[in-house]
């Protein structure tokens, strides 16, 4: 035992206790109260002092205990047994409070005994726990500096308490990530952020979003609110991307290129991998229309529709090509078809309010359709103009035209048009046409108001000929009623210069009474006089044949002739028999009876004869009978012809024959 203030060496052992009183191992001169020194250059990492617990049970440990006088309830650092040859580093504060630990693994755990990371802190309750880190010029209060932690609400945060800009960096010095201390926005890229989100470079996308669910991208809130009101996602089924609103997407683009406007749920505009364009429809490529639409508009109303305002003279749209370009435009209340896209130009088509079609005219639409436009002051002097068609050239007289029109003076008591037409002339003045009259009586009427009507014909068979080079005339109707057939200048009602054929009528053979009935209807009025052929063939060897010529008014008066020509069947012979006849009957009325043989030439004229003629009441019929006289085969030719009121009565009636015997 030391008893006074000497110093005490023994330098074998490496002890030193120096007077004034610090204690030395391997030192001569401790400068502390206990000062160990070893070792030498290059001996490395060794042992220089040791406190030893000898038990060996897994919390068994020493500790190192210091405190300020005689207080029990200092600080410590000590071991504590983990496993054999393992320990925890531990460091106690405020008596045997233990504060933190470094594991055997090398975790650090401050408030917790057993960290499973590499740094663990826990707060000694449910209160905030956080790491503040601090400068001098920060200040030391819990409000200064910048602290990492978890609040009493389970949230972890990071918070920079004085209000400055918080960063992230990278590899490099430029900032990555930058939190905005005034307002709050956060910055990529940026250190200046001037919104909520602010993302700046970047070699490609500046935002990379990807969801584990079916869809990915972002939903947007109404403000002030956590009601969802818009998005822009992809969706996994289909890869598309869609914009929307809370219940439906409203723009929808695929992979493929093509690109769809959705109107709440129904498909609006779309536009396929070609850049055609499809409205309330995908583009018809069967069409190959780079513009197609489809879909049901209200009744009454277009598919597609446009309103320039303020400018009526710029509604509508163009159509351009390598060639030029057209145009469909509205002036005012007319819609126009222009060969280019200005709406003032002339138009090649124009649509008046009131519905009529102008080609080449804009205005005096008067009719439903005007070819060129007529004259400012044009009439054509019908009440209903159906469609004009003006030529360009005015040299002559003004510009012609041909016009199609209703009558409107013409109705009938139904208050419908009974005469429509075409007209033909020049402006004011219409020189001829052809019309429809069914008012009164049904007629079609070809008229010229100047000039004479000419049907032409070509001599030369000469194909494509025009109407002015066509050289034959082939009927004139003159002005004042004369027709000329081969003639241009008739010189009758009728003047034919050349020959005309009237058609003879049906021949039939006779063998024996039959009630056939065989009409004869060529039949010819002429001068006065009114001429029915028949012709009538009587078989060979066959006697007593007959023939009744029938006519079914109920009054015949006339007067005539009857030729009857015949000639042999089996051999080269001929003649003729003439008979004169006077046949005044109103049925079977005789006002007047005449029949005589006046004329017999050649061998055959008395194979035949006008036998009688008088009133048929089985037929109710007036008749005239011509018989075969001989058994020889014969053919009778009758020219009957009847004069006086014949004229009228004959030629209204009807006239036919049959086969009988007597």
């Amino acid at each position: 035992m030391v008893t006074s203030a000497k110093e005490i060496s023994d330098l074998a052992h490496g002890i030193d206790v120096h007077s004034s009183g610090n204690v030395g191992i391997g030192v001569a001169s401790p400068s502390c109260i206990l000062h160990a020194s070893t070792g030498s250059n290059g001996s490395g990492l060794i042992d220089v002092a040791r406190f030893e617990n000898e038990g060996t049970s897994a919390n068994d440990g020493a500790r190192i205990q210091l405190t300020a006088g005689s207080s029990t309830s200092g600080a410590g650092i000590g071991c504590l047994g983990d496993a054999l040859n393992s320990a925890h580093l531990v460091f106690h504060a405020g008596g045997n409070t233990e504060r933190m630990r470094l594991t055997s693994s090398g975790n650090v755990g401050i408030g917790e005994a057993n960290p499973q990371r590499s740094v663990v802190v826990k707060g000694a309750n449910s209160s905030t726990t956080s790491i503040q880190f601090q400068t001098p010029a920060t200040g030391s209060a819990a409000g200064d500096g910048f602290g990492i932690g978890y609040d009493s609400n389970g949230k972890g945060f990071i918070w920079n308490y004085e209000g400055s800009d918080t960063y992230i960096g990278g590899a490099t010095s430029s900032t990555t990530v930058t939190i905005q201390g005034s307002s709050g926005n956060v910055g990529i890229g940026t250190t200046n952020p001037l919104r909520q989100l602010h993302v700046n470079g970047g070699n490609e996308a500046n935002l990379h979003l990807t969801s584990a669910s079916f869809r990915s991208g972002i939903m947007i809130d109404k403000p002030g609110t956590t009601s969802i009101m818009g998005s822009a996602l992809v969706l996994a089924s289909d890869e598309s991307y869609r914009l929307g609103t809370a219940s439906n997407y409203h723009v929808q683009m695929f992979q493929d290129g093509r690109t769809q406007l959705m109107g709440a749920g129904a498909l609006g505009v779309s536009v396929d991998t070609s850049g055609r364009v499809g409205i309330g429809a995908a583009p018809n490529a069967t069409f190959g229309s780079l513009l197609y639409a489809q879909g049901t508009p209200a009744a009454n109303k277009p598919i597609i529709s446009g309103y320039s305002q303020g400018n009526s003279n710029n509604a509508g749209f163009a159509l351009f090509n390598d060639s030029g370009n057209r145009g469909i435009w509205t002036t005012g209340s007319t819609m126009r078809f222009t060969r280019t896209y200005e709406g003032n130009s002339t138009a090649d088509v124009s649509i008046d309010a009131s519905g009529n079609v102008g080609i080449g005219a804009t205005t005096n639409l008067t009719s439903k359709l005007t070819v060129n436009a007529p004259a400012a002051s044009h009439t054509t002097g019908y009440q209903e103009d159906i469609a004009q068609f003006y030529t360009t050239e005015s040299s002559y007289l003004g510009r012609h035209y041909l016009n199609m029109f209703h009558d409107n003076n013409n109705r009938d008591s139904s208050g419908h048009h009974t005469v429509w037409g075409m007209g033909f002339g020049y402006d004011g003045n219409t020189r001829g046409g052809i019309q429809y009259d069914h008012k009164g009586q049904e007629r079609l009427t070809l008229w010229s108001s100047y000039g004479d009507i000419h049907i032409k014909g070509n001599s030369t068979g000469s194909a494509g000929l025009r109407a002015d080079q066509a050289d034959t005339d082939i009927m004139v109707l003159k002005g004042n009623g004369n027709v000329g057939i081969g003639t241009t200048a008739p010189a009758g009602s009728l003047d034919v210069a050349g020959r005309f054929i009237a058609r003879e009528n049906t021949t039939t053979t006779v063998t024996g009474a039959s009630s056939t009935v065989h009409n004869l209807t060529n039949i010819s009025k002429v001068s006065g006089k009114v001429n029915v052929p028949f012709e009538v063939y009587f078989a060979n060897t066959v006697s007593n044949l007959a023939v009744r010529l029938y006519y079914t008014a109920h009054s015949l008066w006339c007067a005539g002739e009857v030729l009857i020509g015949a000639t042999y069947s089996n051999q080269m012979a001929g003649g003729h028999v003439r008979y004169s006849f006077a046949h005044h009957y109103n049925g079977a009325s005789n006002y007047g009876y005449h029949l005589s043989n006046t004329e017999n030439v050649m061998s055959t004229s008395s194979h035949f004869s006008l036998h009688d003629h008088g009133w048929d009441s089985t037929e109710s019929a007036h008749y005239f009978e011509f018989r075969h006289l001989t058994s020889t085969g014969n053919t009778m030719w009758v020219q009957w012809q009847g004069h006086g009121s014949a004229y009228n009565n004959a030629w209204n009636g009807n006239w036919y024959y049959k086969h009988r015997t007597y």
